[in-house]
Order: structure tokens, then sequence, then C-alpha cells
């Protein structure tokens, strides 16, 4: 907790996080057409599993590639080439090899 934490640093805290949900909830929508789930169990758990997926994509986007917010390329481009290199023979017989 920030019990003595001033004002200022408790509003940027909260902004920041406010743009990372935001973010999150346009990009599923957008680009991977998520709708609102009005059911729960299975439908909640894979909705959960992509909202995971994404967050992993997010995380290594941002902290792994670290030049790609100044970078120009889109987030769909990103996944345009993530999915090609899942499909390329080399990621096939590594995942044939460790039982995928």
């Amino acid at each position: 907790t920030l019990e003595a934490a001033d004002y200022r640093v408790l509003w940027e805290m909260m902004h920041r996080r406010w743009d990372i949900e935001e973010n999150g909830f346009h990009q599923l929508k957008t680009y991977y057409h998520a709708k609102h789930c009005y059911c729960r169990d299975a439908v909640e758990t894979i909705f959960n599993l992509i909202i995971i997926g994404f967050n992993v994509r997010e995380l290594y986007l941002y902290r792994r590639s670290r030049n790609f917010a100044g970078s120009g390329i889109s987030r769909k481009s990103i996944n345009r080439i993530f999915c090609d290199e899942l499909l390329t023979e080399k990621v096939k017989q590594i995942l044939c090899e460790k039982g995928g």
C-alpha cells in the first residue's frame, strides 16, 4: 500500500492501468472479433485464455522488443508474422518432436 503517496503518483498509476485495460479490450474487439460473453463456463474459459495470450503477446512486444513502440509496425502485421512463423516446417517439427 502507498499510504503516504502523492496524489499525482496514484493518478498516474490508475491512468496507466486504465490505458492498458482500454487498449486490451479495444484490440480484442477490433482485431479478434471478441464479443461480449453472456454465458459462463466453457466460453468464459476460452475468453480468458484469449486474454492471457493477448497479454503474453503485448508483454513480448513491449518488454522483449524494446523498439516496437517506435517502429511503426502495426499489431496486425505482427500477428501475421507470428502466424507465418508458426506454420513453418521448423516449428512443426519442434511441435511434433515434443509431443505437440
